[in-house]
């Protein structure tokens, strides 16, 4: 019985984890800036960008225009619907991934535009035309850009869960490739 202990301490430790998170992001719902651990279901809608020297996600975005690329770099996008079950399966190896491979590539920008349900059901005008823009229609997707020279000189969409294995062949295929292309 004292596993049983353990592991039920842990699952409520784990719970008020999440409770005290949510909590902090509803006194400051859906205003740009907010910084979260990870993006959970409970986040305000928007667009948030991973800043990796304090390992946090910055909600940078929430009216406006779709995301676009600003800067030269790859892009990871994850478009992440807070009612989808496959999104939260794609949690589990999205947030740890991204914690590695940011120290890895430096020239890599992380980002996830949250909604509640795709562009239909989405508090943030900013976040739904990033999912009309990119023309996404399942979840989790995944977009993969390289910009050189303010240009997006490659992109590729993949659609479903990935685990880690599959996200690291993916992104160091589309590196390899999207190096060779000129702008």
């Amino acid at each position: 019985m004292p596993e049983n202990d353990a592991v039920e301490k842990l699952i409520l430790r784990l719970v008020e984890k999440i409770v005290a998170e949510a909590r902090r992001e509803a006194k400051s719902k859906g205003k740009p800036g907010l910084e979260v651990k990870e993006v959970l279901t409970t986040s305000p809608h928007g667009i948030y960008y991973y800043v990796p020297e304090k390992d946090v996600w910055r909600l940078e975005v929430v009216d406006g225009e779709a995301f676009t690329p600003k800067n030269d770099g790859f892009y990871v996008v994850y478009f992440d619907n807070a009612r989808c079950p496959a999104c939260r399966v794609y949690d589990l190896y999205w947030f740890p991934w991204v914690r590695e491979v940011s120290r890895k590539y430096k020239d890599t920008f992380f980002i996830i535009v949250l909604c509640s349900w795709f562009a239909r059901e989405c508090s943030s005008t900013a976040a739904s035309s990033t999912f009309k823009h990119w023309n996404v229609r399942a979840s989790p997707t995944t977009l993969f850009l390289y910009v050189k020279n303010g240009k997006i000189v490659m992109d590729s969409k993949r659609e479903g869960v990935m685990d880690r294995d599959k996200l690291n062949t993916t992104y160091t295929l589309f590196r390899e490739l999207a190096q060779k292309c000129k702008p």
